[in-house]
């Protein structure tokens, strides 16, 4: 049998949780606006596609591909404000060098 005081270190407060909770709410609602977006851009371009508007049309698919790919960038970076507000400075650091990596990756990239 446990003591109180054992559960009390295995389990984290629920102020905690509380918190960690509104970030993955926070997080969930950017992806889920953000794919809605692509999804409408996408749509629209191939609508304009339909009707004979090229220019238009490639343009607003292009911005939703990029939109779409560059939404995990934007859930890293949103993370590690979250992190920054509720002081968790072990998870902003590590979360901000993945950030540093992918953005450096991108920059890479371009470069070569």
């Amino acid at each position: 049998m446990t003591s109180p005081q054992l559960n009390r270190k295995l389990y984290k407060p629920e102020s905690v949780l509380g918190s960690r909770l509104q970030t993955e709410l926070a997080i969930s609602i950017l992806l889920r606006w953000g794919v809605f977006t692509c999804s409408l851009s996408i749509a629209a371009g191939f609508i304009l596609q339909i009707l004979q508007v090229p220019a238009l049309s490639n343009d607003l698919i292009k911005a939703g591909l990029v939109l779409l790919i560059s939404l995990p960038i934007i859930r890293v970076g949103m993370t590690v404000l979250l992190f920054l507000i509720e002081r968790d400075w072990v998870f902003m650091f590590i979360t901000l060098f993945v950030l540093m990596v992918l953005l450096g990756s991108i920059f890479y990239g371009k470069l070569n």
